[in-house]
């Protein structure tokens, strides 16, 4: 189809333009060249980056659809000061035009300047009065909500650490024959008083949007067994009904947060069975078009519509209920409905006094081909490397959780080195290069981030080692660790997963020496610096490389050579964003061996090991915009 491009330009009214007619797959169908000069047999995506960067994009828009970016400074074939807008002319057809402002540069920049500063002087009167009227409510809701929050977690923290200590002098002088069953309920004890901590945590992080979702594959059949498994005794003991059932079209294995929705289910499951005292609770789990649909129902007391409303606030019971009479913070409903939320669903609660109450849920999820998580912490802590090939120090003068430490690393067949006191650690820091440090934050004779602080100033061989801490201590309670480099934190009791997890990170933070850094040039050009559009361009990467990848593996395990290099076509323009000269050799190069028929799998490993390092730079990347 011909286009008149001069027609165009009269619409458009401005001789500085170019309009330039191209196909999806980026062949130029028409020129008129005013500004940038190009042949009849162009592919623009081989001539011009920017374009290269938004060729997935093109195909998903809309015809009508346009892209319009703001004056940017060009640097393609030739500088200038342009206006950029890409429109879909029909379904194989885009529409670029370019409007020349280099004139217009110095003048819209100080049009911009003084737009901006006059706004400033407007607001800043209504800004501050308005800030201070909120800095008077919020200090009134912070004195009520900590005198609510004290009132309800001291009370339920007392119970399970008095029962703490019952049970470990009942083990010091008890017949071993019954030790067993006093285990069993120091474990189930110190897990309930495990939970409130991790409630008032896990609400703190969602109230300040710090929670992030994992996106693991696992069983989901597994994980309903074993959350029912954990209430086993409960039901017994009151003798009522606790049953799961789980529909025919359900998926086994699935792809989401695991802890997460486990979470909320533990929480629903829990409440529902506080509040049951005949009949029983039952738990369904079936499909609701794209999505799994969950219930949980019981024959307990049910609730008013002034109850549900109620519920859902923190540290808050329904009408007519006491921590005595049936204890709990009142936070589990509140964190399964802001869980629910944040994972995509929303919670639903139907109930009348008497008569039960069934809560009920939709999650989205992706289909898995095997699990890779499982709910008893066996978790590869290293998934992207070889984890018994570092050397591991953990400092930890606490003799129990040094035993838990031990425990771990030799599950985990980790190469680790325990130290106990600040002294030791300093002495193995300046003789043994290790890989990645584990230390608590107060060590019997000494504060070890003060000695950390010295080692970071040294010529140590483990001047740069990365460090993760450990603490009772919430971390903005240690402001003087932000001087530190390379380091992240975890709050005691310490989950052994989320630990297998930061592990992994800080050991890719580590290889990162043998990669660089991503370069976000690129990526900047393909958005012509728009830098909402780049944080859109980011999140695609973020959301379908990693799946690009998986698949790109199973293909390469099956020798599916063919349609393996297929993969490693599609996935160039995504490689090219990381800015990484190497990474885009390294897929070429694969990419080439697979269509010969070539071996690839170790090329492959390398190569997914430093994609995924890539990745969680470009997420680090992008919170920097």
């Amino acid at each position: 189809m011909e286009y008149d491009l001069d027609k165009i330009k009269l619409g458009l009214a401005k001789p500085l333009t170019q309009v330039t007619i191209f196909r999806l797959d980026g062949q130029l169908e028409q020129s008129c060249n005013m500004l940038i000069k190009l042949s009849a047999k162009s592919n623009l995506y081989q001539e011009f980056d920017f374009l290269a960067c938004l060729e997935e994009y093109f195909h998903q828009m809309e015809v009508g659809e346009e892209i319009r970016l703001n004056p940017v400074d060009w640097k393609e074939k030739v500088e200038g000061f342009y206006v950029v807008r890409l429109s879909k002319v029909d379904l194989n057809t885009m529409q670029w035009i370019l409007f020349d402002k280099s004139g217009e540069k110095e003048r819209m920049q100080l049009i911009s300047l003084g737009r901006d500063r006059a706004v400033l002087r407007a607001d800043y009167l209504h800004i501050e009065k308005e800030l201070l009227e909120f800095k008077n409510a919020e200090l009134a809701r912070i004195q009520k909500f900590k005198e609510r929050f004290f009132a309800a977690i001291s009370h339920e923290m007392r119970t399970p650490l008095n029962s703490i200590t019952g049970l470990v002098k009942l083990l010091e002088w008890s017949d071993p024959k019954a030790i067993y069953d006093y285990l069993h309920a120091l474990k189930s004890t110190s897990q309930h008083l495990n939970h409130i901590i991790n409630d008032v945590l896990d609400l703190s992080k969602i109230e300040e949007g710090k929670l992030i979702l994992e996106h693991i594959s696992f069983d989901l059949k597994d994980i309903c067994r074993v959350i029912l498994g954990g209430f086993g005794i409960i039901a017994q003991e009151k003798g009522i009904a606790l049953e799961a059932k789980i529909d025919e079209g359900v998926p086994r294995f699935i792809k989401t947060d695991p802890t997460r929705m486990s979470q909320i289910l533990y929480n629903l499951i829990s409440n529902a069975l506080k509040f049951t005292k005949e009949g029983g609770v039952f738990l369904k789990v079936g499909m609701k078009g794209k999505f799994l649909h969950f219930e949980v129902a019981d024959t307990g007391i049910g609730m008013s519509e002034k109850s549900i409303a109620n519920i859902l606030q923190p540290y808050v019971q329904a009408e007519g209920q006491s921590y005595r009479e049936f204890g709990g913070t009142g936070l589990g409903m509140t964190i399964a409905n802001e869980l629910v939320k944040v994972m995509g669903g929303e919670l639903n609660i139907e109930s009348e006094p008497d008569k039960g109450t069934t809560i009920s849920f939709d999650l989205p999820y992706e289909l898995a081909q095997e699990a890779t998580f499982s709910i008893d912490d066996h978790y590869d802590p290293a998934a992207n490397v070889d984890a018994s090939s570092y050397s591991y120090l953990f400092a930890e003068d606490d003799a129990i959780s040094n035993m838990i430490m031990k425990e771990r690393s030799a599950k985990w067949n980790l190469n680790s080195t325990f130290v106990t006191t600040a002294n030791d650690l300093e002495v193995e820091l300046n003789e043994v290069k290790h890989d990645v440090l584990i230390s608590d934050l107060h060590l019997e004779d000494d504060y070890a981030p003060d000695l950390l602080f010295r080692l970071r100033k040294s010529d140590s061989v483990n001047r740069d080692i990365p460090i993760i801490f450990l603490s009772g201590d919430a971390v903005d309670r240690h402001p003087n660790l932000n001087e530190l480099s390379n380091w992240t934190y975890l709050v005691k009791p310490v989950n052994p997963r989320e630990l297998s997890v930061k592990i992994r990170q800080m050991l890719k933070i580590n290889l990162e020496n043998t990669l660089p850094g991503v370069d976000l040039t690129v990526l900047s050009n393909a958005s012509a610096n728009d830098k909402a559009f780049m944080k859109e361009l980011i999140n695609t990467i973020l959301e379908t490389l990693p799946d690009e990848i998986e698949k790109l593996g199973e293909l390469i395990a099956s020798d599916q050579l063919f349609d393996a290099a297929k993969v490693l076509h599609k996935i160039k323009p995504s490689v090219s964003y990381f800015g990484i000269t190497s990474l885009n050799d390294e897929r070429t190069a694969i990419h080439d061996k697979a269509k010969k028929g070539l071996e690839i799998k170790e090329d492959f490993r390398l190569f997914k090991t430093r994609i995924n390092i890539a990745l969680e730079s470009l997420a680090a990347k992008k919170l920097e915009l």
